[in-house]
């Protein structure tokens, strides 16, 4: 049965392939020291960082008692990105970056291994904030962000 880090490697694996998509990690990336900001986010002077995490795994019954029911377990995917923002194009090549990253998931119906489907990828919001890597003194710089989900099903 395929585990949490083999859908986090596999997530990872068709995220990481996207090209442009910089830094990419399995989880949220924080930084207690201002001066490890730019390794850990910038990638080609911009800011453009790629995080996977997981938010919720409820557990499913369907038809139990019946003698034929299927239990699965419903993975909430969260891949969030952000992308700094400057008023020369960098909107365009952003929506280009999560356009790109949502056609390589797109026909990707197993990620995770044998006993999962995973659903299509789907933009829940796009945004400009300011991200200042999880570092409170770190002044936020302004950024396109973008919240993607992707849930997936794995029969027990």
């Amino acid at each position: 049965m395929p585990t949490i880090q083999n859908m986090k490697d596999a997530i990872y694996a068709l995220l990481n392939g996207v090209e442009g998509t910089g830094k990419v990690y399995k989880m949220r990336k924080l930084i207690k020291d201002p001066t490890d900001f730019s390794g850990a986010f910038v990638s080609d002077d911009v800011i453009n960082t790629w995080e996977i995490s997981n938010r919720s795994v409820p557990e499913v019954a369907e038809g139990i008692g019946s003698g034929s029911g299927i239990r699965y377990r419903s993975w909430d995917w969260v891949i969030e990105g952000w992308y700094e923002l400057n008023y020369t194009g960098s909107e365009a090549t952003f929506d280009d970056l999560v356009e790109a990253v949502c056609t390589a998931f797109r026909g990707e119906n197993t990620i995770g291994g044998a006993g999962c489907e995973s659903e299509i990828v789907q933009v829940e919001g796009k945004d400009i904030e300011g991200f200042n890597g999880g570092n409170p003194d770190q002044e936020g710089i302004l950024c396109h962000h973008v919240i993607m989900s992707l849930q997936i099903n794995q029969r027990l």
